[in-house]
Parts: structure tokens; C-alpha cells; sequence
């Protein structure tokens, strides 16, 4: 069921909290009913239309994973388009990295234990890349600002994480050829060289995306910093496509010596993991490992096989109506209301 509401309407939302504010998208965790959630705004006009909108309405419909975050619903208000999605993580990927010791303080545990931890977001990932492609879709946007965790209670345990924004996203008409032509959006540090010279992209350049996150998680499980590692390949700019024999040197580098902060399985692990990464970003596409190949090397953990994350209450039952704005939007564009195109400019 579609829901719309008029440009001077109350959403039925409330407990707005921002997260990410810019001039294309504006992201705040909201509690809806007793659930909270993640609304993700963005504005439609002639460059951005409302069926271009609803391509990530459509991709999480079918999307449901354990490692993928869930559609909850969206509306249409004025000209802007709202999606709900859970959980509302703690933290995405790059920020996690960006500060190793606050993010163990936050955890509670020791950083060296958070660097063992770390081993198990690689099967988790895959996992999800996997099923993403096994889905006949493609991401085109993975990174670590893409990549959601949430830490729930205080151990390693409730370490969950979500793959997120599929707003690029594009379908697989043709099971046995993946490629996009055309002009696609991209995220320049961490696309494929066939994607920054403007070719066509298929499967492999999401492999090569995802290798270059696996690179900054082993960066980190060595104790290094993301930001050491972007100052080393900063010679022709910081993508990982444009110094690739930089990036390539530096993970050879990486020391993974058993010590006190790594353990002789995270050692070993990482030394496989490495090998892996190095396979992932090849420069030819053709020579990149499949998903399902990468299965193999990060066979999925228990928690991959999980049903999608539920929606758990955060405040005890109220008696009072429901809003009805948790239903989902229907995939088919066709019959949702359009914006108002008056006020588009």
C-alpha cells in the first residue's frame, strides 16, 4: 500500500534525530508507531525522478538478509520521498575504523580483541554480496560509509552488519551478461578501474569495491590506520584504482606477526584473507574472484543464515492507533502517486 501526505500534513513520526544532513539526501533515525527506524529523504525532480526514487524501494522488496537492511515503508510528501528502513545501526564501517580505540570503548572490550572480531566481517560480507548477486542485482556502491554496524549490547557477539544504499543499484536483465552501459554513479575511492575509465561495469567491479574495503579492514586488524593508508597511495589521488601498484604494496606489507594483539588464527586468517584481497582488486576484471567463489574462501557464519532483523519495539505498547505508514510501497511504479509538479524547479 502507498501512503501519501499532503505538503502541510503531520507525518505520524516522531523522535527525529539527524545522522547524515547534505544538499542530496537528508538521513535521521525516527520512531515510528513504537519501532525505530531509519528515514532516508531525498528530494524528486527532472534529474532525479521519482521513479529513479524508488529503484531502492524496489531492490530492498527483494533484498531480505540477515547482512541487508529492511524495508520498513516509505511515503511521498510534496516533492520528497521517504524511506524506512531498520535497524538504526550505531555506526557505519568507516567511522568504526576511523577510531579503533573509541570504537572498543564503545564495544567494551579490549582493541586487540576488536581486531580479532574483525575476522568475522569478512564472511559476513560476502555473504551478502553473494546473495545481493545471486538476486540478479547489483550494488555499484560499495565502501565502508555503505556498510552499517550495530553493536546492540555490550559484547562481540551483538556485532551485526548491514549492507546499505542501493539508490544506484541496478537490476540484471540478462542473467549471463551483467555489464551497465552508460554513465552510472560511483563513489571515486572506491571504484573499479573500468568504472573510472567509464566502461561498462558488471559483477566483478562490485568484487573489486568490496576488496578495496577488505583492504582497510586488514589494515586495521594490523594496527594500522585507514588514514595511513590513504596518505601512502596519495601520489595520483587517494582511489585505490589510481595507485593500485601502491595499494597492491601496501597490503603485501601489512605485518600479521602473532604478538599480543593478534592471535595465531587471526594471524593465519588474515594471511588468507590478504591473498583474497589481492585477487579481489585485479586490475582485469575478468581474473577478480565470483561471490560464490569468495564463499568458499569465507564460508557464511550463523549469523548470515539468520531471517532479517526483526522489528523489535523500543518503548512498551501504547494504547493508541498505529500509524498505517509501516505498510511498504509496491514496486511497481506505475501506480504510485506522483509529486506535486508544480513546486519541482
Amino acid at each position: 500500500m502507498n501512503v501519501e501526505f499532503g505538503k502541510e500534513e503531520a507525518v505520524p513520526l516522531s523522535n527525529a534525530t539527524d545522522i547524515v544532513i547534505n544538499a542530496k539526501v537528508q538521513v535521521q533515525a525516527v520512531t515510528c508507531g513504537r519501532i525505530r527506524v531509519c528515514r532516508k529523504t531525498q528530494v524528486c525532480h527532472r534529474r532525479f525522478t521519482p521513479a529513479e526514487a524508488l529503484e531502492e524501494v524496489r531492490h530492498l522488496q527483494v533484498l531480505k538478509h540477515s547482512h541487508i537492511v529492511r524495508l520498513v515503508g516509505g511515503y511521498y510528501q510534496d516533492i520528497f520521498l521517504s524511506i524506512l528502513t531498520c535497524p538504526v545501526a550505531d555506526v557505519d564501517l568507516s567511522q568504526f575504523m576511523k577510531d579503533m580505540p573509541r570504537s572498543a570503548e564503545n564495544i567494551g572490550m579490549p582493541v586487540q580483541q576488536l581486531r580479532e572480531v574483525m575476522q568475522s566481517f569478512f564472511p559476513c560480507l560476502c555473504a551478502a554480496t553473494a546473495f545481493i548477486h545471486l538476486s540478479q542485482i547489483k550494488h555499484m556502491d560499495i565502501k565502508p560509509a555503505n556498510i552499517l554496524i550495530s553493536i546492540g549490547s555490550r559484547n562481540s557477539s551483538s556485532i551485526h552488519l548491514f549492507m546499505t544504499d542501493f539508490g544506484i543499484s541496478r537490476i540484471i536483465r540478462d542473467p549471463e551478461q551483467s555489464q551497465t552501459d552508460g554513465a552510472t554513479g560511483r563513489a571515486e575511492m572506491y571504484c573499479s578501474p573500468e568504472v573510472a575509465d567509464g566502461e561498462p561495469r558488471g559483477r566483478a567491479s562490485d568484487i573489486f569495491s568490496l576488496g578495496c574495503v577488505f583492504a582497510e579492514i586488514l589494515t586495521s586488524i594490523a594496527g594500522q590506520t585507514v588514514q595511513g593508508f590513504r596518505n601512502r597511495r596519495a601520489d595520483d589521488g587517494v582511489g585505490f584504482h589510481s595507485n593500485l601498484s601502491l595499494v597492491v604494496k601496501w597490503i603485501e606489507e601489512l605485518d600479521f606477526e602473532e604478538g599480543p594483539s593478534i592471535s595465531p588464527t587471526t594471524c593465519q586468517s588474515s594471511i588468507v584473507c590478504r591473498k583474497t584481497t589481492l585477487d579481489m582488486i585485479n586490475w582485469d576484471s575478468n581474473e577478480r574472484p565470483t561471490a560464490w567463489q569468495l564463499l568458499e574462501t569465507f564460508p557464511p557464519r550463523p549469523c548470515c543464515k539468520q531471517s532479517p532483523v526483526p522489528l523489535e519495539p523500543v518503548f512498551p505498547r501504547v494504547p493508541e492507533e498505529e500509524p498505517d505508514i509501516i505498510l511498504s510501497l509496491s514496486p511497481s511504479p506505475a501506480i504510485l502517486p506522483t509529486p506535486h509538479t508544480s513546486s519541482r524547479k
